[in-house]
């Protein structure tokens, strides 16, 4: 068992910092890279401060962040997309339910213009012994499935799908998603 002394800081994760830095403004790797470093330094990460990630972690997340297009690059300089700005600023659900969000958008045919949120299916949906809502996901445009992806480790059925279509009509309102349908509580 790991015991851990003093708190952690919830955004001290790159992934979760590249989003906060640059939603003030764009800037090029290298400074983002230099400014998470100070970021991650100033928070306390296992009842320490100090702790950073090698530049290879940051480069790992800089790309994750890019495929799920969350971040855009443009002559070496990064910024948020659409969707990145929506994940940042939004006061739907925390910080962490709108990252999530992410792995729902359809591998498959979504296009950094012409986004698609996969469809939760609530006839699947199942509980874990540890409670965590785990459904079956399709997409309304080209059918792609996946087949118990998780949910939510905090929220019931019906709370999640009161969530998920507040994001969606947020997003559609915005025009980040053009493509997703509606989930019916059951």
């Amino acid at each position: 068992m790991t015991v851990t002394k003093g708190k952690v800081d919830p955004y001290w994760h790159e992934s979760h910092l590249i989003i906060l830095v640059l939603n003030k403004h764009p800037l090029r790797k290298e400074e983002l890279f230099e400014e998470l470093r100070v970021q991650q330094r100033r928070r306390i990460v296992l009842g320490e401060k100090g702790i950073i990630h090698s530049k290879s972690a940051y480069k790992y997340w800089v790309n994750n962040l890019k495929n799920h297009r969350v971040i855009t690059e443009y002559r070496n300089m990064l910024d948020l997309t659409p969707l990145g700005k929506w994940i940042a600023k939004s006061q739907l659900g925390t910080f962490f339910d709108r990252e999530d969000f992410v792995y729902f958008l359809c591998p498959k045919c979504s296009e950094p213009t012409n986004l698609t949120l996969l469809k939760p299916l609530p006839h699947t949906a199942e509980t874990n012994v540890k409670g965590r809502e785990f459904m079956d996901v399709e997409c309304p445009r080209c059918g792609y499935r996946i087949e118990r992806m998780g949910m939510s480790e905090m929220l019931s059925k019906d709370e999640f799908i009161e969530f998920y279509n507040k994001v969606l009509a947020e997003l559609k309102e915005k025009k980040i998603v053009k493509v997703g349908e509606f989930l019916e509580g059951e």
